[in-house]
């Protein structure tokens, strides 16, 4: 089963939540975080966040993009992670990320993975697209424009990338998380979210 909650829900550094209804019935997540969705190993669960510009940036602006994995217990055994830079480069707006998995828990003693210099996203031509956290895949992190432009981040070549896979087979639940300290960023863009089954390939966790 697809649901799709049609919201802007961002946890501010003064512990607010920045909740925007977009159109339809919308849920807050409290301090940015949705609720948990249960997670089959054998066909993980995808995050899906629709951005929508609503005006060029005309500074710097900063958005972190969390999926939090948790056992049956409900403790947390790791996080998939993109973080947004965006800026004006000369007069075209650049749009950058970091990426990254951590463990926690009974796997916190196992290395993370972040790659830096991030992804470029600039291509994307703005804040008009769908981002994918695929956590049972190493394509983790997804982006489809609205001129079909895609970009595909590859985490497989991380080292730790086979214990992320070992780790994926404990988790129960799954939370979307999405953090900035900036408390106009819905000037700029609002997001909607969806979660859904993994569609099979041979990348996918069997």
């Amino acid at each position: 089963m697809k649901m799709l909650v049609t919201l802007l829900c961002i946890s501010v550094l003064t512990q607010m939540t920045l909740c925007q209804l977009l159109s339809g019935e919308w849920s807050p997540m409290t301090n940015g975080t949705s609720e948990a969705f249960s997670v089959d190993p054998k066909s993980p669960l995808q995050f899906k966040v629709k951005f929508t510009q609503q005006k060029e940036a005309d500074k710097t602006l900063y958005l972190s993009t969390s999926v939090f994995l948790y056992n049956d217990k409900g403790t947390k055994l790791g996080e998939a992670n993109f973080i947004f830079y965006v800026g004006k480069r000369e007069d075209k707006v650049s749009i950058r990320g970091s990426q990254r998995f951590y463990f926690d828990g009974p796997w916190r003693k196992t290395r993370g993975c972040q790659e830096w210099p991030g992804a470029d996203l600039s291509e994307l031509g703005g804040f008009d697209f769908v981002m994918t956290t695929a956590v049972g895949s190493s394509d983790m992190f997804q982006f489809e424009g609205n001129a079909g432009q895609t970009i595909t981040i590859d985490m497989g070549s991380c080292k730790t990338y086979r214990q992320w896979r070992k780790m994926i087979r404990e988790a129960t639940s799954a939370k979307l998380d999405l953090y900035t300290w900036q408390e106009d960023l819905s000037d700029y863009i609002t997001t909607q979210y969806s979660e859904e089954k993994e569609k099979k390939t041979e990348k996918v966790l069997s």
